[in-house]
């Protein structure tokens, strides 16, 4: 599915292809592995230090092919008409058949240099349609405390459901995160407010 992006740019508004994948695309790989480390150099990613290893890198493309193949998680990438990857997620339905219509949102991350230009709320209309094609009502997320990108969830209509003070770990400091959720037919309506 693809969006246009509100961005300005010398050349016009670019254009983003949202693509949903049940494998981590080949062509798409190193552009994938390039934008991991970009942002997490400077924005805090559940998972991943500011400096990625290799290693670190290889065994979560490993397990994210895994889970991709096998029907558990499904990965969006979005990329410009010149193969630029600008953002990506990874959406993992709930696996019990009492709690089917809840999905977890994973590794949510746009590029620095393409954020607030739109590219947020055409991702999330991308998801939206994921979600209503696979009868996905909620959505959740976590992430830490502190951290921009809570505010931007918190701006998007996410809202909190649970706090854990020992969160993560990062060299030796605890730090607290979030646990956030919020309805699909929720965000619709706001994605739908936000174009009229």
């Amino acid at each position: 599915m693809s969006q246009t992006d509100t961005q300005a740019a010398d050349n016009g508004p670019k254009v983003i292809d949202y693509q949903w994948h049940q494998s981590v695309p080949a062509n798409d790989k190193q552009a994938v592995v390039a934008l991991i480390r970009k942002v997490s150099a400077t924005d805090p990613i559940v998972g991943f230090s500011d400096k990625v290893s290799e290693e670190d890198i290889v065994q979560y493309l490993e397990k994210l092919e895994k889970d991709l193949v096998a029907g558990r998680s499904h990965l969006m990438v979005g990329k410009t008409a010149d193969n630029e990857v600008v953002c990506m997620v990874v959406l993992v339905p709930n696996g019990s058949p009492n709690n089917c219509h809840i999905a977890d949102m994973s590794k949510g991350m746009i590029s620095q240099d393409h954020r607030n230009s739109g590219i947020l709320y055409d991702a999330f209309r991308s998801i939206v349609g994921k979600c209503r094609q696979h009868g996905v009502e909620l959505l959740t997320l976590d992430v830490r405390d502190g951290t921009a990108a809570r505010q931007v969830w918190l701006k998007c209509g996410f809202e909190n459901y649970g706090m854990l003070d020992d969160y993560a770990r990062i060299d030796g400091k605890i730090i607290a995160g979030h646990y956030m959720k919020q309805k699909v037919a929720d965000l619709e309506q706001r994605l739908a407010q936000k174009k009229a």
